[in-house]
């Protein structure tokens, strides 16, 4: 068993306008208590069970601060982390399964805009959770190959979210909409991996897959701002020379997304209003490279 108290106390001082010419001048202070207990039970043959419940609070950034609307500052983060699970080691095989409920009170979470300087912007949400499983595999198939994989299943969600849609005809030209258990923004409902490890002497190499489902850039699960899921697969090459008089020499190389698949991980995304109240959204994509490499050489003394 372990207990762990931890008591936190952040101030804030800021002096100064925002980009709208603002004054932005705030005093914050912060206190912030956060509980961890939990449970490792050894059972025999190389098995183990735990379960563990921890509290913890964060205090909002500087940029969350910066981006505030006037009057509303953002709130610090309360979160119930709540994780159970169980491992296994026996002779080749690694074996592990944990579950967890993450219950937020006004998690800070992004809103898929940007501000003026290209930073994400986050907003408080009352109440939300992020709840799932994981679960890795590693099996020493031969002295010079191993296998190693793990999968996460998560469900994440707000449990209400208020979106404004704001016009261009003073502040009360705006529409109002309210969404029940609409998907966080950025959170994937599924993350695969697979690694093949091979050593030949001097020689390292390592074939890594990886999957991501499909995802969204903002929280009204908007289709037309969603990012479609992928899948990558590199290859990562080391050799260290032998007969070195002076510390260690290894040589490396990466080849990145070696099928060459065009994919879109991260975006933004924002919306106004017409003077009919009919909504715009406009969606903009960060494509990301196909095929390429990278090279390396480190020295260790």
């Amino acid at each position: 068993t372990f207990l762990d108290l931890q008591f936190r106390r952040v101030n804030y001082s800021f002096k100064g306008d925002n980009a709208k010419q603002q004054d932005a001048s705030q005093n914050v202070a912060l206190s912030m208590f956060n509980p961890k207990a939990g449970i490792n039970y050894k059972l025999n043959d190389g098995k183990m069970l735990y379960a563990s419940w921890a509290v913890a609070q964060r205090e909002p950034n500087r940029n969350d601060y910066v981006n505030a609307i006037a009057n509303q500052l953002p709130q610090k983060e309360l979160l119930n982390d709540f994780e159970a699970g169980f491992r296994k080691t026996k002779g080749k095989i690694q074996l592990g399964f944990n579950a967890y409920y993450m219950n937020y009170q006004n998690q800070l979470i992004l809103t898929g805009q940007l501000n003026e300087v290209g930073d994400f912007i986050r907003t408080n949400v009352g109440s939300s959770y992020r709840a799932g499983i994981e679960m890795e595999l590693g099996i020493q198939c031969t002295s010079w190959l191993k296998w190693n994989a793990n999968l996460t299943l998560s469900q994440n969600k707000v449990r209400r979210f208020v979106n404004i849609v704001q016009g261009y005809n003073g502040p009360n030209d705006y529409l109002r909409q309210d969404f029940s258990k609409t998907n966080i923004a950025y959170s994937p409902n599924v993350i695969a991996a697979n690694q093949l490890l091979v050593n030949f002497g001097n020689w390292d190499c390592a074939i890594i897959s990886k999957y991501v489902s499909s995802q969204y850039l903002d929280n009204t699960q908007n289709r037309n701002s969603r990012l479609n899921g992928y899948t990558l697969t590199d290859i990562r090459l080391k050799y260290k020379l032998p007969y070195v008089a002076v510390g260690n020499v290894e040589l490396g190389l990466l080849l990145n997304n070696i099928f060459n698949y065009k994919y879109v991980s991260n975006g933004y995304t924002y919306s106004d209003l017409n003077t009919d109240a009919s909504i715009n959204n406009y969606t903009f994509y960060y494509p990301q490279a196909g095929f390429n490499l990278l090279g390396s050489i480190s020295l260790r003394f």
